[in-house]
């Protein structure tokens, strides 16, 4: 949990308690490739990410 998602005045800082990943329905297909790539053993290079709609 990052203690600077309610506080944007804060530096972001990390405690694992709980892990919860959310992501539009239409990114699953996207995300099933790239988990299968990664079990196979081939990685996926990262993509810029979109902030624009995080914490808003």
């Amino acid at each position: 949990m990052d203690v600077a998602t309610r506080q944007e005045e804060l530096e972001s800082e990390f405690h694992l308690r709980l892990l919860q990943v959310s992501f539009p329905a239409s990114d699953l297909p996207e995300l099933v490739r790239r988990l299968r790539e990664h079990a196979a053993g081939r990685s996926v290079a990262p993509t810029p990410a979109d902030w624009s709609t995080v914490g808003r």
